[in-house]
């Protein structure tokens, strides 16, 4: 009833061109360019979905003028690109589809009736029928998030910066925070007044929060530059690029950061101890998060057709809290933690319910 894969991009791309009866599930994004061919449903591991996930958590804690770094490599591009649309183009928040035992065991799933109150209790819809009704509104330069009748707030993008690599990073920190206008100000005024004046260069100050595209020596890199220009009260979140290849004993460098994670690596899950006792890697390094992908497939298979019928049905996964979007990409909302004094912290979910109710 259901295809499942393939994983590599190549392959899903030449899936997606080959004529088939069957829907599939694949484990990988098809380019943002490219025509997706009718019931191919994509779920990946997209830098993307972290970035529109530090936006939602940004919205929902009230930090609204935002300065963005990011790097060079293609992975942070996308990410910044990413964060800029999470910005203006505004997705609804969908109820949760809460795993039952069938979904957490590894066991073939069995054949149980779903609530009344749970779901939309119609006939299969394919994707492209239920996902006409799904589209997201229109782009606007002062787009919020809708949560029901209120709304959260607009994150505001104030400054971009750009380092091309971890040297740089410094001098781009303070271009950003337009320090380099203090110091102009300062020059002036000594010109116009023929005096040597004391002077201390100020970092703007109407900066709530950095988002950080970075990788793990520039993040590193970060908290030093920041204070260097007079900026280490500022909270930065950033992705889980930044713990790659981090050493225990440099995660201090991170201290004070918020990073983006997949629940499978940070949550208790029955799943995950299971197959920690049957296999290594499963819940660190660079294969958990394939391992989690995994399960998540199995699970959505088993609900594919509620997830036809109402889109913005929400399910709890390892990669993510998912939702089936209207092109027919599985969106992930992460998870996170934070970098404290004795190591990483998982903290819990944001309430996305409007501000004025928490």
């Amino acid at each position: 009833d259901l295809l499942v894969g393939p994983l590599s991009k190549t392959a899903v791309e030449a899936l997606n061109k080959t004529p088939r009866s069957l829907p599939a599930l694949v484990l990988n994004n098809l380019a943002d360019e490219s025509p997706v061919s009718p019931n191919l449903i994509q779920l990946g591991l997209a830098v993307e979905d972290e970035a529109a996930t530090i936006y939602r958590r940004l919205a929902a804690e009230g930090l609204h003028r935002i300065v963005v770094l990011h790097n060079e490599q293609a992975w942070s591009l996308r990410a910044r690109d990413a964060f800029i649309n999470a910005a203006r183009l505004a997705p609804s928040i969908a109820p949760l589809i809460a795993p039952d035992e069938a979904t957490e065991t590894l066991g073939t799933p069995e054949n149980t009736a779903t609530p009344a109150d749970a779901f939309t209790q119609t006939q299969p819809k394919t994707l492209t029928q239920s996902a006409a009704s799904n589209r997201p509104p229109a782009v606007s330069d002062q787009a919020t998030t809708s949560f029901g009748q209120d709304s959260l707030p607009t994150v505001e993008i104030i400054g971009i910066g750009s380092t091309p690599n971890v040297k740089e990073l410094t001098k781009i920190v303070g271009e950003a925070l337009l320090v380099a206008e203090s110091q102009a100000r300062h020059a002036r005024l000594q010109q116009q007044l023929g005096l040597t004046l004391e002077f201390q260069p100020r970092a703007r100050r109407d900066v709530d929060a950095i988002v950080a595209f970075l990788d793990s020596s520039e993040a590193r890199a970060l908290r030093p530059a920041l204070k260097y220009h007079y900026s280490s009260r500022l909270p930065v979140y950033t992705t889980s690029q930044a713990l790659r290849r981090v050493s225990e004993r440099n995660l201090r460098d991170l201290r004070g950061f918020n990073i983006s994670d997949i629940p499978w690596k940070l949550y208790p899950s029955p799943v995950r101890e299971e197959l920690a006792q049957a296999r290594d890697g499963v819940t660190s390094g660079a294969l958990a998060p394939l391992y989690a992908l995994g399960v998540d497939a199995y699970r959505l298979a088993d609900r594919m057709d509620i997830l036809l019928q109402s889109p913005n049905q929400r399910l709890l996964g390892g990669t993510g809290e998912l939702t089936l979007d209207y092109d027919g990409r599985i969106q992930r909302d992460l998870g996170w933690q934070y970098v404290g004094q004795d190591g990483l912290i998982a903290l819990p979910k944001v309430d996305v319910s409007p501000l004025g109710a928490r």
